[in-house]
């Protein structure tokens, strides 16, 4: 399986990226006053998980790649000014999830909608429903292979 992920910095190949660094970002917008939709997703996504699929990686904990270089591609619109990485797993063994990054791309307007979706998100086998955009969550740390153009 082909792996990629996106960072704002240069980075070197072999270099190690932990995870847990989008879970850092959100823990740390300030509240109540900047709350917005991207905080909101996040944390109802992580009720959801907690109550109904608790052996699943957090996405607050979690590092994410894109798998395969068609979901890489679609990405790329999102991250424009990002470096990609080839990428791999250190440690493979670890729990992982795979979900679709286009999911919560449109917000719901209702905060039951939201919920909906984000039930939706931990119970979809995307690789079949959403195959070009996947992601995975992963509480592996992910290894630099190399810079890539897409």
């Amino acid at each position: 399986m082909e792996l990629y992920h996106y960072c704002p910095v240069p980075l070197e190949n072999g270099s190690v990226i932990t995870p847990g660094n989008w879970g850092r970002i959100i823990r740390q917008y300030p509240m109540p006053d900047n709350c917005n939709a991207i905080v909101v997703k996040e944390l109802l996504l992580e009720n959801i998980r907690l109550h109904l699929y608790p052996s699943y990686p957090s996405r607050l904990d979690c590092a994410y790649v894109c798998i395969g270089e068609e979901s890489a591609k679609e990405f790329k619109s999102r991250r424009e000014l990002h470096f990609c990485y080839h990428v791999d797993l250190v440690s493979p063994s670890m729990p992982s999830f795979q979900g679709s990054w286009k999911h919560f791309e449109m917000p719901p307007e209702a905060l039951e909608d939201w919920h909906r979706a984000a039930e939706k998100y931990w119970s979809t086998n995307w690789a079949t429903e959403s195959p070009n955009t996947l992601e995975l969550l992963t509480m592996s740390p992910i290894r630099i292979l190399g810079k890539v153009s897409l």
